[in-house]
């Protein structure tokens, strides 16, 4: 369960996903939703990320609530399929609301919050985005995809970036990508047209 503290006591959150991404807002770039799934109850989480020009020889990498090893890795990977240079850029990726998150679902969210941060494309507040990222730049399936497009749906979300084999759903879109390269043409060469 998920509680928050009150001056009456701890309280149950009853609506987890609506919860974390309250504050949202108008978002600008940098920012993308993510259904993460933690027992058998799905909860949409915001990924954020800033990727500024660095004043240094050596950038910054920082994450909070995603594993640092592997940002290492997704960094060496964007730059390798994208062939987009990061060397002279900090990167900062947070999971919002203090969770530290260890599915690799979450590989696709990031990477769609770096690549919107570093080409400054809003990805919109109705898109979610899930799926593992391999060392060649593949998407792969994670577990629990139907009970994440379940809870996006539920939530009102209308465009969802995931692995492929996943069933259409009424009025939402479902946009099933092959590799990384499919996400930048479908983030960021989209918004850029």
């Amino acid at each position: 369960g998920i509680f928050q503290m009150r001056a009456e006591g701890l309280i149950s959150v009853e609506n987890p996903s609506e919860f974390f991404v309250a504050d949202r807002g108008d978002i600008s770039s940098g920012s993308t939703l993510f259904p993460y799934v933690t027992g058998s109850r799905p909860i949409v989480l915001e990924v954020q990320a800033i990727t500024p020009k660095t004043a240094f020889s050596m950038p910054k990498r920082l994450s909070l609530g995603y594993d640092m090893s592997r940002l290492f890795i997704l960094i060496a990977v964007l730059e390798k399929v994208l062939g987009k240079p990061f060397f002279d850029r900090d990167i900062y990726v947070n999971v919002t609301g203090g969770m530290k998150i260890a599915d690799p679902a979450i590989d696709l969210a990031v990477a769609g919050s770096i690549l919107s941060s570093y080409k400054d494309v809003n990805i919109g507040k109705d898109t979610a985005l899930f799926g593992e990222i391999g060392l060649t730049g593949e998407i792969r399936k994670v577990v629990n995809m139907e009970s994440r497009l379940k809870e996006c749906e539920r939530l009102g979300i209308k465009r969802i970036l995931c692995p492929r084999g996943i069933e259409k759903i009424p009025e939402v879109e479902i946009i099933p990508l092959k590799t990384i390269r499919d996400l930048y043409e479908h983030v960021i060469d989209k918004h850029n047209t």
